[in-house]
């Protein structure tokens, strides 16, 4: 059990003109694993591996209920983002807010995947649109942190049209594609999307 403090508030969704996004419930884990297995070869390139597989109903219906308790204490996100209007829908992709840090630092790091279907829609940049004054004026973050490997040109095209600005590079960052990898750095700074 951890002693950080229980904020319900943290599981509301988040809408935009197209998508609704949730730390979505148990009950949600067959949408989940689909869109998983789905976009398993897609996104395989640009994700970590994984310390224990996700090939189940019942590994995702775990992994949901870390990530909502994990999303309660405000210490990670994972949104999965559907239509709007259709709360049961597919999973078109994912947003998620993990590392965060309170105290001096108030910041967090960016990640997103999208459905290989949904590609060139611009889901992804709306989402995270929403997802930035979110982070800002319900979270109180100051800072979001993004990193993408420098060949993977559309992730890196989305976060400079969101306002990320890069601040440095890491050599051998993080290991994706069955190796270590270079990756850019980027941030956002939240404040001036503060509303009060």
């Amino acid at each position: 059990m951890s002693d950080q403090p229980d904020h319900e508030e943290h599981l509301s969704p988040i809408e935009t003109a197209r998508l609704w996004m949730s730390v979505p419930p148990v009950s949600h884990a067959a949408q989940v694993l689909d869109f998983d297995l789905r976009n398993r070869e897609h996104l395989g390139p640009w994700n970590p591996p994984r310390p224990t597989p996700l090939d189940s109903i019942e590994a995702w219906q775990a992994r949901l209920l870390t990530d909502r308790q994990r999303a309660r204490e405000g210490t990670a996100f994972h949104w999965r983002l559907r239509p709007k209007g259709d709360r049961d829908g597919p999973v078109l992709g994912t947003l998620s807010l993990t590392r965060i840090e309170r105290g001096p630092l108030e910041r967090a790091s960016l990640g997103a995947s999208v459905d290989r279907g949904q590609q060139g829609l611009g889901l992804v940049q709306e989402a995270a649109e929403a997802l930035l004054d979110h982070a800002a004026n319900v979270l109180q973050l100051r800072f979001v942190e993004a990193g993408h490997a420098p060949q993977n040109l559309r992730s890196a095209s989305t976060l400079r049209r969101l306002g990320f600005v890069p601040y440095g590079y890491a050599r051998d960052y993080l290991h994706v594609g069955g190796r270590l990898q270079d990756h850019v750095l980027l941030q956002y700074d939240l404040r001036p999307l503060r509303r009060s």
